[in-house]
């Protein structure tokens, strides 16, 4: 579907949009369809289907891709699904991919299925759901002057330093956030707020670069046992960095885990971690010590 205007017309489907592939007992289930969507204006949908068809004694269809465009912004109101069929094998899954260009990508409590889901959007939230890119890579991008504001859960297994990208945004503000066997990297010019558990399998990176921005983290921050070497989690803060009573760091595995926290370079930030911690008070001089002839 193509809204062939130049600027600001929408597209509104109050229904869901099913492009899945027939099941099949007799042989390879058929494959789901491609479902793109491009509105020059907001683009508003109920719910988007391209799975492959279920094979019995047969392999199942591979999903088709869904790419999704919105001048001013994209809203969910149903799931976004490209699931490979099942069968003796499982088909792949289709990608996702939305563009809220000037606008927001607002999805909801809704969610979103694929084998990689890319969304660059003025402003990215979800109020629940989850997004899972299989073994794929998330990638989400505020497009320099949006917010990514997060409660529902990020998913992948994906094994690479890039599972999970999250970044180009002014705050960012996390729910539960899982790259089991790959790394997570949150850049936020703004403050960026971890309230969900978050488990990486290789490098974890939390950063809020603005100059009084500042890192608070209220979860546990784990180090998965699929790590294949040492890791490192740093944070990083413009201002302060937080760590909360409810937030703990957690490694698993059999390999090291390196703990970087570097705060305010202009040394007018703080660290505060559980209920408060801070440097001992020297009361006076101990005497030396020579060693006895």
């Amino acid at each position: 579907v193509l809204n062939t205007q130049i600027i600001n017309k929408n597209i509104t489907i109050s229904g869901p949009v099913t492009s899945v592939g027939f099941d099949d007992s007799g042989a390879t289930a058929s494959n789901g369809g491609a479902v793109i969507l491009n509105a020059s204006g907001t683009l508003s949908t109920t719910g988007i289907v391209t799975s492959g068809g279920n094979g019995t004694g047969f392999a199942g269809g591979n999903a088709g891709n869904i790419g999704l465009t919105g001048g001013t912004g994209i809203s969910f109101a149903g799931n976004s699904l490209a699931n490979g069929g099942t069968g003796t094998s499982t088909g792949t899954r289709g990608t996702f991919t939305a563009s809220g260009g000037s606008g927001a990508v607002t999805l909801g409590s809704t969610n979103v299925s694929a084998a990689s889901v890319v969304i660059a959007a003025t402003g990215i939230t979800s109020s629940g759901g989850t997004v899972d890119a299989g073994a794929g890579t998330i990638q989400l991008d505020g497009n320099t002057t949006g917010a990514i504001n997060l409660a529902g859960a990020l998913t992948t297994t994906n094994a690479t330093a890039g599972a999970v990208d999250i970044g180009n945004a002014t705050s960012v503000q996390l729910g539960a956030v899982t790259a089991s066997s790959g790394g997570i990297s949150v850049t936020g010019s703004g403050n960026v707020t971890s309230t969900g558990a978050m488990s990486a399998g290789s490098d974890n990176t939390l950063a809020a670069t603005g100059a009084s921005a500042d890192v608070s983290v209220s979860n546990t921050i784990t180090r998965s046992s699929n790590a294949v070497a040492d890791t490192t989690l740093t944070v990083r803060a413009g201002n302060n960095i937080a760590f909360n009573s409810s937030a703990d760091v957690v490694t698993n595995g059999s390999f090291k885990q390196n703990v970087i926290l570097n705060s305010n370079p202009d040394a007018t930030g703080a660290y505060r971690l559980g209920n408060g911690l801070t440097p001992p008070k020297k009361i006076k001089d101990a005497p030396p010590e020579y060693p006895a002839i």
